[in-house]
């Protein structure tokens, strides 16, 4: 759920946004790239549910938006340096905090540290 649950009305169906549907999605249309947002969603466990779901995709793209340094680090070890992108979700996140995070996991490596803040994402939307 995105919300609070007092939020939520009795038509949320947070079953709908599983990361198995995007998963799914992405086997079934390997000439589309998928970007799981906020690497899969904030809740424990997601980071590596979505690595272990998409071995093998190379369609499967995560950004570091409303994650922590220790977060991102574990990111980019399970899905690799190249499907991870720089994320903010701005306007509810902070993008300063960010890009610290994203600092502070790179740090000693200035080729990840480009990937995450560029590369990537240049390589999927075309940006240069």
């Amino acid at each position: 759920m995105y919300y609070y649950p007092e939020i939520n009305d009795q038509y949320a169906t947070p079953e709908f946004g599983d990361l198995a549907h995007l998963v799914e999605c992405a086997r079934r249309h390997p000439e589309i790239n998928f970007v799981a947002a906020h690497c899969g969603g904030t809740a424990a466990g997601n980071i590596e549910r979505l690595a272990k779901l998409s071995q093998g995709l190379d369609n499967v793209y995560a950004d570091t938006s409303f994650r922590s340094h220790e977060d991102i680090e574990l990111m980019i070890e399970l899905l690799g340096r190249e499907r991870i992108m720089f994320g903010t979700d701005y306007p509810f996140g902070s993008y300063k905090r960010q890009v610290e995070q994203v600092m502070i996991a790179t740090e000693g490596d200035p080729k990840l540290r480009n990937l995450v803040f560029f590369e990537n994402a240049n390589r999927l939307l075309h940006i240069v």
